[in-house]
């Protein structure tokens, strides 16, 4: 099963060195990973898809958004993802905790820390695959909501609406 990773880093040099790690954790584990790089917050929000198991994100982003600005918004629009922060700007983890962030890790990331924090958040992915599903909408949307959310589900003609506590979705 391959993981859906969002890497959220506008330094290519530093991206690179999370790439190499996921790489070496392929060589270590069964884990596989489909890694979508963004290089800017607004890159990644604007095409955000509720489809990543995990988000690792840089807070200080050198864009017209912080890598917090990114999780508040990401919140909004996922609200179960998991999200780490891999940053250089340790004192800003403490504010993690405002957007459930999983953790951090600071840079420079070495690979003994990055395998266990990642194996750690990927045990929280696998606990809440039975947890979420995703649906995908007429607009080419995908939607991640709770089976518990929805009340019921209506068929009309060729289309179903579910009803959820989130709102009717098409």
């Amino acid at each position: 099963m391959n993981r859906l990773i969002a890497l959220v880093e506008d330094n290519p040099k530093e991206a690179e060195d999370i790439l190499s790690h996921f790489r070496h954790l392929v060589s270590d584990t069964e884990e596989h990973f489909d890694i979508k790089w963004f290089k800017t917050g607004g890159e990644f929000l604007s095409s955000y898809q509720p489809v990543y198991d995990m988000v690792l994100l840089d807070i200080n982003l050198s864009s017209e958004l912080t890598g917090m600005d990114v999780a508040k918004f990401l919140r909004k629009l996922d609200s179960h993802v998991v999200l780490l922060f891999v940053t250089s700007l340790a004192q800003y983890a403490v504010e993690g905790y405002e957007v459930s962030a999983l953790d951090f890790m600071v840079k420079p990331v070495n690979y003994s820390t990055f395998k266990r924090k990642i194996e750690r958040a990927l045990s929280h992915c696998v606990r809440k695959q039975g947890e979420d599903i995703i649906l995908n909408l007429l607009d080419g949307v995908s939607y991640r909501t709770s089976p518990l959310r929805i009340k019921y589900i209506e068929i009309q003609g060729h289309s179903i609406i579910i009803h959820s506590t989130e709102g009717n979705l098409e």
